[in-house]
């Protein structure tokens, strides 16, 4: 958009797919999209080539990304149908990508097809799948379903508010859930 006209972007221009299904935007300025074949970066500042399109054979599970999140670290996440990839951004490296690692099913999601991600204020990474919603601490996924008081095991979206809550969008209503404090409240002690 240039102030008074719309324009579109497409596969002409390079982007990996038409049907785009996230957006986010890294420290550095660029623009993700995901797509229904492939993560694209944007360099906005670039007169040429401003698409770099990546797909499993750098780090995706899946050419489908279903969501995209950048964490407080500067992480890109990119949940697809197989699986969710934290993507390690680098200014200077190859595309801007310095590392990759996969997560699937077989490391503790309870599905591989990850539909949202958030982070809580404690800086846990959260998944939400069509088999409930994870909460990933850096090396341990706890999940948590509606057997645990969860709405659905469909979590669509998911917000992390100002008093600390996570808010859960399922297939059937909203869930609040205020984690427990991470640390002790203080104690007072007399004499």
């Amino acid at each position: 958009w240039d102030g008074s006209q719309w324009s579109t972007l497409t596969i002409a221009d390079g982007l990996a797919n038409d049907e785009v299904w996230g957006i986010v935007e890294d420290r550095e300025g660029f623009l993700w999209f995901g797509t229904a074949n492939g993560l694209s970066r944007y360099d906005p500042s670039a007169t040429e080539a401003a698409f770099t399109t990546f797909g499993p054979d750098q780090g995706l599970g899946a050419y489908w990304i279903l969501s995209l999140f950048v964490d407080a670290g500067g992480d890109l996440w990119a949940g697809t149908l197989a699986g969710v990839t934290r993507f390690s951004l680098a200014a200077g490296s190859a595309h801007g990508v310095a590392s990759h690692r996969l997560f699937t099913k077989a490391d503790g999601l309870p599905s591989s097809s990850v539909w949202s991600i958030g982070q809580g204020a404690d800086g846990g990474m959260w998944f939400g799948t069509d088999a409930g919603v994870s909460r990933f601490d850096g090396e341990v996924f706890q999940t948590m379903s509606r057997q645990d008081g969860l709405g659905a095991n469909s979590v669509y979206a998911i917000l992390d508010d100002d008093d600390g809550a996570m808010w859960f969008a399922t297939g059937n209503g909203l869930t609040r859930f205020l984690p427990l404090q991470a640390t002790p409240p203080p104690v007072a002690i007399h004499d």
